[in-house]
């Protein structure tokens, strides 16, 4: 398997990052104690999604690379994010559900960047039927 996956995954978690630090810039004031996770996002997302990055490329694959479809796919995962947030603006942070939507959406967005690289294995699938239990060859 080359680093499709892991690659979307990190670009995705960088792309997150990006998201969150263009709206603490376009928000403004972010006095209120509502806007941290605006802060804390990035300082965890993008250390991670950096590391996943890396990792991608210094694993040895017996699969020629194919790493810019997953950068893509992770990309528009955080661009997805980045139009939620900025459309949702800053007053959304100060009403309920306080972000914890904007979170759902993430997780969202990584699982169908996630499923959309596993997809892209070639693995054969196995089981009974025709499950969609997945091993490599």
């Amino acid at each position: 398997m080359g680093p499709l996956g892991p690659v979307g995954a990190g670009a995705f978690l960088i792309g997150i990052a990006a998201a969150f630090g263009i709206a603490v810039l376009a928000f403004g004031n972010l006095s209120n104690d509502r806007f941290a996770p605006l802060f804390i996002t990035p300082a965890l997302a993008l250390p991670a999604g950096l590391a996943i990055v890396v990792a991608a490329f210094t694993k040895r694959s017996p699969k020629p690379a194919k790493p810019l479809g997953g950068a893509l796919r992770g990309a528009a995962g955080g661009i997805v994010v980045a139009g939620w947030l900025l459309a949702r603006g800053p007053s959304g942070w100060l009403r309920a559900p306080y972000g914890f939507d904007t979170y759902l959406l993430v997780a969202a967005a990584a699982a169908v960047v996630l499923y959309l690289g596993a997809r892209q294995r070639g693995d054969r699938s196995v089981g009974i039927g025709t499950g969609n239990v997945r091993q490599r060859e």
